[in-house]
């Protein structure tokens, strides 16, 4: 007779892949680590690869582009018995969508604008500068600056902190710089000279003359007339200079109408020649 002994060795090694992480625009931004520490006489393999510091180490750095599951093998090297275990690494950084909206163009008098777009939840908005903003802090809000004014939109998604920027250019056109040359005061039924002061270059003039004759004119220079009935009365004289941008300025001139004089050159009179009276 004669024996062997067969021994069986079916202690496997411990696999420990680590806790699972997330990866966020503000968090983990260049990865973290997993697995554990490493073991004697034993041997790591990790699959994928990608985004992985090392492949057969113990504890790498995953960093990987998209959410990932990685598996760990690890293998007792006296025995060559094995043991997985897997980590997922969750990759959260979408980007968000900034629009600031299409650029605008107004005048100097006029309403506010719209910039931006409609707000979107889970996101929040810085703008920059805020000189002439409604709000700083919300997606669509009126701009009304006094001179043409870049605005940039920081969009963030609160869930990952990623961030978005964008641009819009708020024109401001100037209001055409000129007034109203004419007297204070003009006697009934004589005729009172207005004339734009300064004319203004490739500029359209709209004159309305309150109880006058003509009541309205649009040309750069014009006389006007009241009637006697308006003796005693303050009459309202409105220009509206529009240049060639489309914007325009309101000018008012207030005119009193006054009492005509009464001229009297005494009765008709005889005298001899040479003779005086």
């Amino acid at each position: 007779t004669d024996q062997v002994v067969v021994s069986v060795n079916t202690n496997p090694p411990a696999a420990n892949a680590g806790a699972a992480f997330t990866k966020t625009c503000t968090q983990n931004v260049n990865g973290a680590q997993i697995g554990t520490a490493p073991v004697a006489a034993r041997s790591y393999l990790w699959s994928p690869t990608a985004g992985l510091s090392s492949s057969s180490i113990s504890n790498p750095i995953a960093n990987p582009l998209n959410t990932t599951t990685y598996t760990l093998t690890v293998t007792n090297t006296n025995n060559g018995c094995t043991a997985t275990d897997q980590v997922v690494v969750t990759v959260n950084t979408t980007v968000p969508t900034a629009n600031a909206g299409t650029d605008k163009t107004k005048c100097a008098n006029s309403p506010a604008v719209q910039i931006g777009t409609a707000p979107v939840a889970g996101m929040s908005y810085i703008w920059s500068p805020t000189t002439g903003l409604s709000s700083g802090t919300i997606a669509n809000p009126t701009a009304n600056p006094t001179t043409t004014t870049t605005y940039t939109v920081t969009v963030t998604n609160t869930t990952n902190g990623c961030t978005a920027t964008d641009q819009v250019i708020v024109t401001v056109n100037p209001l055409p710089v000129s007034g109203i040359s004419a007297p204070g005061s003009v006697c009934a039924t004589e005729g009172a000279f207005f004339q734009v002061n300064p004319p203004v270059a490739g500029a359209t003039y709209s004159w309305t003359f309150d109880g006058g004759t003509p009541a309205s004119s649009t040309a750069s220079s014009v006389t006007v007339s009241w009637p006697i009935s308006m003796i005693g009365t303050t009459r309202n004289v409105v220009l509206t200079v529009t240049s060639s941008n489309g914007c325009n300025a309101v000018y008012n001139h207030a005119i009193n109408i006054t009492q005509n004089p009464t001229a009297n050159a005494g009765p008709d009179k005889e005298v001899c020649e040479g003779g005086s009276t």
